[in-house]
C-alpha cells in the first residue's frame, strides 16, 4: 500500500510551506509629525528618542538624502519606516541650520 506524500498529511507541513521566509517586522523611528513637517513628538524608548539629536519642532526635509519638503506628513513618516533594523539617514533643520541624524528602524 503506498504511503501518502508529507504534503498530503494535515501534520506535515507541505515543502513550500517550509521555505517561505518569515515576514519581516516593519520598524519605525518613533518620530511623529504634524504641519509642514514638524515634528511632533519623539515616542519615549525609540531609536529618535535615544539619539537625543531630533527634537520636537525640528522640521524633516531629508530622508536617506531624498528631499521630503511640500510631502504630507503620512507621506513622510512612511519613508521613515521599513524592514526592522535597517539604518535611515534624516536630514533636518533646526533654528535655521541643517542637521542629520542616523536612526535604525525598530
Amino acid at each position: 500500500r503506498p504511503q501518502p506524500s508529507p504534503a498530503a498529511d494535515p501534520g506535515v507541513a507541505s515543502p513550500v510551506a517550509r521555505l517561505a521566509s518569515p515576514r519581516r517586522r516593519t520598524g519605525t523611528t518613533g518620530i511623529v509629525l504634524g504641519p509642514a513637517l514638524r515634528v511632533a513628538e519623539v515616542r519615549p524608548g525609540s531609536s529618535a528618542a535615544r539619539s537625543a539629536v531630533i527634537h520636537i519642532g525640528d522640521q524633516i526635509t531629508s530622508i536617506n538624502k531624498e528631499v521630503v519638503v511640500g510631502q504630507a506628513p503620512e507621506q513622510v513618516m512612511k519613508a521613515m519606516s521599513g524592514p526592522a533594523g535597517e539604518e535611515i539617514s534624516v536630514g533636518f533643520t533646526r533654528n535655521g541650520a541643517h542637521k542629520k541624524a542616523a536612526l535604525i528602524l525598530e
